[in-house]
């Protein structure tokens, strides 16, 4: 929302800066405050926590909720925790997107042991594996044009989503996540001007 109220994306900068946070954060706190009398509860209280949010989805009682890894949504459809209707919402001006990470620390004591798990993760079977919908769904890291023609023939044999779109789609529009400083200033700004009114 705050790229959407500031002009898009590259007109906030990436790394916190309090000059940008001053300039950009009222007009997030407006549309903030504007959506309140549309909100569960019109705005009077908030879930306390993204299992409290999913639990009131869940439940019918908000229309949305929100989740940075939609691979899980397709389970919790096909077992009945979410209604049948649960689609992924893609936005035209784009969502935020970002990628996880596979590391082995360099303190580590175990290294060798840390690379076979780690290319046991990154090979075919097990990014197939993954990415199928009836397992966890999400998206793999391979570059598709360096898969093996077995590789290949796994990914093509997977099921698609009836509540995930697509990589294509999903990573049309991505728009890069901002450094984590930007979340305790706008957390606070979220508590002070609309958690408590003002």
């Amino acid at each position: 929302m705050l790229y959407s109220v500031s002009g898009g994306y590259a007109k906030v900068p990436l790394a916190f800066d309090q000059d940008a946070f001053d300039r950009l954060s009222p007009a997030l706190l407006n549309e903030l405050e504007d959506l309140k009398p549309s909100l569960w509860r019109q705005g009077s209280t908030y879930p306390k926590s993204s299992g409290e949010l999913d639990a009131l989805y869940a439940g019918g009682q908000v229309d949305s909720t929100m989740t940075y890894g939609p691979a899980t949504l397709t389970k919790l459809v096909a077992d009945g925790t979410y209604p049948a209707t649960t689609k992924v919402l893609t936005l035209d001006e784009g969502t935020v997107g970002n990628a996880s990470f596979l590391a082995i620390p360099s303190t580590s004591g175990q290294r060798s042991g840390a690379m076979v798990v780690a290319n046991i993760a990154l090979s075919e079977e097990q990014q197939a594996t993954k990415a199928d919908p009836r397992i966890w769904g999400q998206f793999p890291v391979l570059d598709s044009d360096a898969l093996s023609p077995e590789g290949r023939a796994l990914f093509e044999q997977l099921p698609t989503s009836p509540v995930v779109p697509g990589y294509e789609v999903l990573s049309k529009n991505a728009n890069p996540e901002l450094a984590a400083e930007w979340v305790p200033a706008l957390d606070e700004a979220w508590r002070r001007q609309i958690l408590a009114g003002g």
